[in-house]
Formats: structure tokens, sequence, C-alpha cells
């Protein structure tokens, strides 16, 4: 298979350790673009929204997803809002398969409630935000070829539920 595998899904669904143990089955090359564009500002993520906001963020962020649709054979780890510029779906679509990865309020609520590092929940409660976004976004992960719950599951049942997912595709 020389098509690229690009996770979407709302933050912190496991779109980054997935994607890794993902990439080391298949024998891909792994990119976050998070890091990606992390590495290549030398700012972090929550520094650049601080700084520059959401926009030239997701500027940068689209930029990227241009330079990276040319490799082959890549497991891509997309920030959650990727999704909200079409031009960022049909890029991807081109050379990769969409996998969304999916899990329940709840089981975000945990996740995400100690950290610090997702500007788009800073300031506000983090229940309502959180709720809010989550509406906000379900209507563009409807993109995706796959789907996955990613709820109770492990890094090891995720990614070889993903690997027969895509063989049922046969792509």
């Amino acid at each position: 298979m020389d098509a690229n595998i690009a996770l979407i899904g709302f933050m912190g669904t496991g779109k980054t350790t997935v994607g890794k143990e993902l990439a080391k089955k298949l024998g891909f090359t792994f990119i976050d673009t998070d890091e990606k564009i992390e590495e290549e500002t030398g700012l972090t993520i929550k520094d650049i929204f601080q700084k520059y906001g959401e926009k030239y963020f997701r500027r940068l962020e689209h930029n990227l997803i241009k330079d990276i649709s040319r490799y082959r054979r890549c497991v891509i780890s997309t920030g959650g809002g990727v999704v909200l510029n079409i031009e960022n779906i049909k890029i991807l679509r081109q050379r990769s398969i969409i996998v969304c990865l999916e899990a329940g309020y709840q089981y975000l609520l945990n996740r995400l409630k100690d950290t610090d590092n997702r500007p788009l929940l800073a300031g506000e409660n983090l229940e309502e935000r959180l709720l809010r976004l989550l509406k906000e976004r379900e209507k563009f992960y409807k993109c995706a070829d796959i789907y996955i719950k990613t709820n109770n599951k492990t890094v090891n049942d995720l990614t070889d539920e993903i690997i027969k997912a895509i063989e049922r595709i046969k792509i």
C-alpha cells in the first residue's frame, strides 16, 4: 500500500499515540502536524495561538498539509481542527485514507481536564467549551473513510482495528 493514512479527530482521541504505533507496525513514516509546526516555528502551539492567533496557526497547518501531501507511506496525525478547512480534506483525500478517531464526551473530558497545552480549551468552563467544540466539529469529521471508537481500547487494539478496516476497503 502506497497511500498515506491521515488520522483526524478531536483533541485527546489518541491520534499521536495511535499514529506512532500504527506507523511502526506498517513500516511507515510518522508525521505529527502539530509537532512539525512546533519544530519549524520554534514555538509551542499554545505560544503560536497566544502570539499570533488561531487564524495564523490554521494557515501554518494548511501550508504543512500541502507540503506533506506529496509524501507516500506516512501515517499523518493531524491537529483536531485540520478539518475546519475543507481544502485540507481535499488535499489529504488525494493520497490518504482518512481515519477518524472518535471518543465520547466523558472520556475526552477525563483526558483533557488536567492539560494546559490546549489553547482552544483555555479560559472558559472546560465542560461547556468541550461540548460546544464537539458539536461544532462533528459535521467536519464526517469526511473520513473509516471511523474508529477509541474509548477503553488499547493502542494495540486500535492499530489492529485500523489495519483490518483498511484491508476491508482494499486500497
